[in-house]
């Protein structure tokens, strides 16, 4: 047979109890005796050392305290041997382990173990480890608390199954996993209002680097424009350049036109006025001839006038002379007769020649005026062509060079058009600054940064949400599967004294509504949840009693105890009940448990250890069945 769990337990001015010391055994314990005998008060001592602050019996710790006494002490005594398992208590090395709680008047308590004080917290931590809690009804049911326990919410009773079964950890790790996606998503909240605020911020930046963009392109645009407009000034000046050049050179081409033409007339004027000095010239002497005949006309015919006036009367050698003479006139008048035909021939040749002097003289001056006034304007065109192709230089240099020309030029009136309508939308734009790039830029790193954090976070939260829906998967899925073999033998036990019922859990899918529900009826009626309005106390005695029977195979804690289940059972009920405790709690590995009843049963010396209570002149005392003992 196995060690107890809790050897002993000793009370020093407990309650009704001047010094008390009880041996408890593995397996069953049952505490039996009549009302007021101190039962119950052997496991409120228990309570109390485990930690238990509040109880039915008192408001305050120190009313506990046996009266005309200032201080009592509980002790329990565990075993800590393990017998080749692992110790209870591993932190212990002692085979064994006491466990004190004092309590005094003024209030104030202390907890010790191995007789070196210890905080509550060091103590229920303690406990903790072997799933000991004085305050689950699951583990300690204390009397009176049945209608308590009946009346607490599912969700309440739910949290204490799952302490009395070591299912905590399911619930703590649903917890924790709600409580890192509680914390991502008070993040992923905060990051997405900071995100909202950057998205603000960025929109704005955005439209402002849109319309900086839109401003770089309009001016990127009014230098294309600026460059076409000024090549297409330099190509109108080429074009100009390329028209004076021809002028130019159509004047140098009729410049030399009319310097031949000059350089011909001057030729032929040297020679008009050779032609002329030989006509004067012959016209001098036809002329001297010419008065030299009519003065030898003249003669003549003055000597004939006289011959026929003198007929006869002149000598004869004058008048053989004269008449040899007037012989000549015919000849002199038709050399007269044809020089003055020759004179008039030479005249109108003078004439002729003094018209075609005067012509070429015309033509010479002409051409020589038209070569000034073309060499003038020739000059006045070259000097504008000097100025274009300065001008033409300049502007070049100015756009950057040849290369810098573009495909296509257009029409400047076109291209006025284009730059106009580019410098109102420029001027539309209003004020632009530079400056919107980089704060663009810094805000788009910004909003980019939150958004990958917000992308890991949401990353995160799925994560956190698969795996706080496996977890509390695993949670419901281990529930079910525990009520569900609780409810094989819960429902037998029911059975046997004519009820149905089971216990469900509610709420499955939402662990902050979920609790433990247990429903009891009659055959042929659907059963209804448990509660102190429908059942009777018999009856809700019965399916507590049954249901933690039902569940101590699945129940951590190696110490368990029920006070006076069965203050509300009729007796076949009661010895029912009392059957199936002993059958399924006496002789258990790992076990201890304490029950108390005011009315013992035959059985009960067999099947158990027995511990009998009485008082005695005011005072409680424990004895054991077989041989009543004063402790």
């Amino acid at each position: 047979m196995t060690a107890p769990f809790i050897r002993e337990v000793v009370l020093e001015n407990f309650m009704s109890y001047e010094y008390a010391r009880i041996k408890l055994a593995s397996g069953l314990n049952l505490v039996c005796g009549p009302n007021g005998s101190g039962k119950s008060s052997i496991l409120l001592g228990i309570s109390v050392a485990l930690g238990q602050t509040y109880t039915e019996r008192a408001k305050r710790l120190s009313d506990l305290i046996r009266w005309g006494s200032d201080i009592a002490r509980i002790t329990l005594i565990f075993d800590n041997s393990g017998e080749g398992r692992v110790r209870p208590f591993p932190s212990i090395r002692s085979s064994t382990l006491s466990l004190s709680r004092i309590l005094r008047r003024d209030g104030t308590y202390s907890f010790y173990i191995l007789g070196e004080e210890k905080s509550k917290s060091e103590v229920v931590e303690l406990l903790s480890g072997v799933g000991l809690d004085p305050d689950n009804p699951f583990i300690i049911m204390h009397q009176g608390t049945i209608e308590e326990f009946v009346a607490m919410h599912p969700e309440e009773k739910l949290k204490l199954l799952e302490k009395a079964v070591g299912f905590e950890d399911y619930r703590r790790n649903i917890l924790e996993a709600r409580g890192k996606l509680s914390k991502v998503l008070s993040e992923e909240k905060l990051l997405r209002e900071r995100m909202a605020d950057a998205e603000s911020t960025l929109e704005y930046w955005r439209r402002e680097y849109e319309k900086l963009i839109q401003y770089r392109k309009l001016r990127e645009r009014e230098g294309e424009l600026k460059l076409e407009f000024s090549w297409a000034k330099i190509l109108d000046l080429e074009d100009k350049l390329v028209k004076l050049s021809n002028r130019v050179e159509r004047y140098s081409r009729r410049i030399s036109k009319l310097e031949k033409i000059s350089s011909d007339a001057r030729s032929k004027i040297v020679d008009v006025e050779g032609d002329f000095e030989n006509v004067v010239f012959e016209e001098d002497r036809l002329f001297e001839r010419i008065i030299s005949s009519e003065k030898l006309l003249s003669t003549l015919l003055e000597d004939l006038r006289i011959l026929d006036v003198y007929k006869g009367k002149l000598p004869v050698e004058l008048e053989i002379e004269v008449k040899g003479k007037i012989a000549n006139l015919r000849r002199v008048e038709s050399d007269l007769k044809d020089m003055y035909r020759i004179y008039s021939g030479l005249r109108v040749r003078e004439r002729d020649v003094f018209k075609r002097y005067a012509e070429l003289r015309v033509e010479e001056a002409l051409a020589s005026s038209e070569i000034a006034r073309l060499l003038e304007e020739r000059k006045h065109i070259e000097s504008r062509i000097s100025e274009l192709k300065s001008k033409i230089e300049s502007m070049l240099s100015e756009v950057g060079g040849p290369s810098s020309k573009p495909s296509t030029v257009r029409g400047l009136a076109e291209i006025e058009d284009d730059l106009r309508s580019v410098e109102a939308r420029i001027r539309a734009l209003g004020s632009v600054s530079e400056d919107v790039a980089s704060m663009y830029e810094k805000y788009r790193g910004i909003y980019d940064e939150l958004k990958s954090k917000l992308e890991i976070l949401s990353e995160n939260k799925n994560l956190l949400l698969h795996e706080l829906d496996e977890r509390v998967k695993v949670w419901r899925e281990a529930l079910e599967k525990l009520l569900e073999n609780v409810n094989e033998e819960f429902q037998a036990m029911l059975g046997e004294f004519g009820y149905i019922g089971y216990a469900r859990l509610s709420n499955p899918y939402d662990i902050d509504r979920s609790g433990v529900e247990i429903y009891m009826g009659v055959p042929g009626m659907d059963p209804i949840p448990l509660n102190n309005l429908t059942q009777s106390g018999g009856e809700r005695s019965l399916a507590v009693s049954t249901f933690l029977i039902a569940l101590q195979q699945h129940v951590k804690s190696p110490f368990r105890a029920l006070d006076e289940y069965d203050v509300h059972m009729d007796p076949a009920n009661r010895e029912a009940v009392f059957k199936h405790i002993v059958e399924r709690l006496s002789g258990k590995q790992g076990i201890q448990y304490i029950v108390i009843t005011p009315n013992p049963l035959p059985v009960a010396a067999e099947a158990a250890n027995v511990i009998v209570v009485q008082k005695v002149g005011g005072r409680s005392k424990v004895g054991k069945i077989e041989a009543y003992v004063e402790a």
